[in-house]
């Protein structure tokens, strides 16, 4: 199989869907919808959910882990209210601590980077015959962006890239809508 550059939206739900619980499919479904890289997801603490603007704000955290954002790419990311909503039932009545907990006994109860990648790629094996890893669901989300007309530049800002180049790079291989629709076109007779 050809190296798998995005995923299609029939893949997104079968890949959310076939996890083995509710949170394994809200951490699936939160980088999709959001492009956090998977120390982010993490290190997502409930503090930084803005439930009443349906915003994420990726930032440092002190404790009970040290963590920084990538190139220190401290940004807000603005989710869906039904992401919104999701979030909202999984935390319950907590009101600050990490969003998505490992059943881990050990304090903190935080998710290691392996951890998440080894769920996302025992997934996609099943699904799709290969291990795809985490980062097509950043590459996922932004050619996402990018087929509802999301200019480059704030791809860029909501991805966090340092370079602009970065951002061309997760997006230079997605095929133009317009494309599609000229394919359905010469196909159709």
């Amino acid at each position: 199989m050809a190296e798998k550059k995005v995923l299609s939206k029939s893949e997104e739900k079968r890949l959310i869907e076939s996890a083995s619980n509710n949170q394994t499919r809200l951490i699936i479904e939160t980088m999709l919808k959001t492009g956090m890289r998977v120390s982010e997801v993490c290190n997502f603490k409930i503090e930084w959910i803005n439930f009443d603007d349906n915003l994420i704000r990726i930032q440092k955290n002190e404790e009970p882990i040290e963590f920084s954002p990538k190139y220190g790419s401290e940004r807000e990311i603005p989710i869906s209210s039904m992401l919104s909503i999701k979030l909202n039932q999984l935390i319950g009545k907590r009101r600050k601590g990490y969003v998505f907990r490992s059943q881990r006994k050990s304090y903190p109860q935080r998710y290691e980077p392996i951890s998440i990648i080894n769920k996302i790629n025992l997934l996609s094996n099943k699904l799709f015959g290969e291990s795809l890893g985490s980062h097509i669901l950043r590459r996922t989300y932004a050619s996402n962006l990018v087929y509802s007309g999301v200019n480059y530049k704030t791809i860029q800002k909501l991805l966090g890239h340092r370079h602009f180049t970065t951002t061309l790079v997760y997006v230079k291989d997605i095929p133009n809508r317009d494309d599609y629709d000229q394919i359905r076109k010469a196909i159709s007779y």
